[in-house]
């Protein structure tokens, strides 16, 4: 579970870093390394899946928070 963590520690890093230089863009992160990036989702699926890795694949926001609640 702690490596589970780290993981996502690691990708929230690299978010927080790279947020601006890959806004709208899609993107597969698997901990502080990036997959593969593309504005085009299907590409960037196929990238990690033919890296042979489980990444974790969003859209990269120009900003943190989108939404805030009700």
């Amino acid at each position: 579970e702690s490596v589970v963590k780290d993981r996502e520690r690691l990708e929230r890093d690299w978010l927080a870093k790279h947020r601006r230089q890959y806004a709208g863009q899609w993107g597969a992160l698997l901990g502080d390394r990036l997959i593969s990036h593309s504005t085009s989702a299907r590409e960037v699926f196929s990238a990690a899946r033919a890296a042979g890795v489980k990444a974790l694949v969003l859209r990269v926001e120009d900003s943190e928070l989108r939404f805030a609640g009700w």
